[in-house]
């Protein structure tokens, strides 16, 4: 099957699913999973549909993996290196007010441009077209999503630590699965898809349109705009 041909969507009680399964594996400090898959291999129905539902969404993820390592090979590297730098970060990206500036990704002058940053390992700034800041955002939402849970979960448990104290690990984890609002991260999760998948593969027309010629340009000018950021 084409990555193109993938449909990039989650149906809510697979996410949920999903969801509740990182979540309650951090309440039982690693074991939930463990649990499942147990379960699972005893063919416990609730555990056969749990892990359905997290294949699912794994292969949802594994091929925009498969979709984003595609523009490794197109001329313009500025967007590949930007991705690459966030999925180093435990940090959402961040940017800064409108201003003149040089897209790195269109190369076009504009006023409508913001420095994007990275803050990892390391700090890296990037500036481009306001426009892209929106999927650079859903980019990291999306393939930072076992992180986000897991740091949700984390703080979930000290903002509620007098509520869940003298409860069992699987009372929390009842306690959870009622009180929490899954279903506003499954709304931002389809939109990440369907935005991110959608540039993407819109991106890798664009190329796939240029003659030859064009394409050595536009390599031209790539190298140009790189040798001229890291002066």
């Amino acid at each position: 099957m084409e990555t193109k041909d993938f449909a990039f969507d989650i149906d809510f009680d697979s996410f949920k699913d999903y969801f509740l399964c990182k979540a309650f594996d951090v309440i039982g400090n690693g074991s939930y999973k463990a649990h499942v898959i147990k379960c699972k291999d005893n063919h416990d129905a609730w555990a056969v549909s749990m892990h359905k539902s997290i294949s699912a969404v794994n292969e949802c993820l594994r091929q925009l993996h498969i979709l984003f390592q595609k523009i490794d090979f197109l001329p313009n590297q500025y967007l590949s290196l930007v991705s690459k730098d966030l999925l180093q970060t435990t940090s959402p990206p961040i940017c800064s007010a409108e201003l003149w500036g040089v897209c790195g990704i269109s190369g076009l002058h504009t006023s409508e441009c913001v420095n994007v940053v990275c803050s990892g390992r390391s700090v890296d700034t990037f500036t481009m077209h306001k426009k892209y800041f929106v999927f650079f955002k859903y980019f990291w939402f999306v393939l930072k999503l076992d992180h986000i849970i897991r740091s949700l979960m984390r703080y979930w448990i000290v903002e509620k630590q007098d509520e869940v104290t003298g409860m069992s690990k699987s009372e929390q984890c009842s306690h959870f699965s009622k009180t929490y609002n899954v279903e506003k991260y499954y709304t931002i999760f389809n939109a990440s898809m369907k935005h991110v998948s959608e540039s993407l593969l819109l991106y890798m027309e664009h190329y796939e349109l240029l003659s030859p010629m064009q394409t050595l340009i536009e390599n031209k000018k790539n190298e140009k705009k790189e040798r001229k950021r890291k002066l």
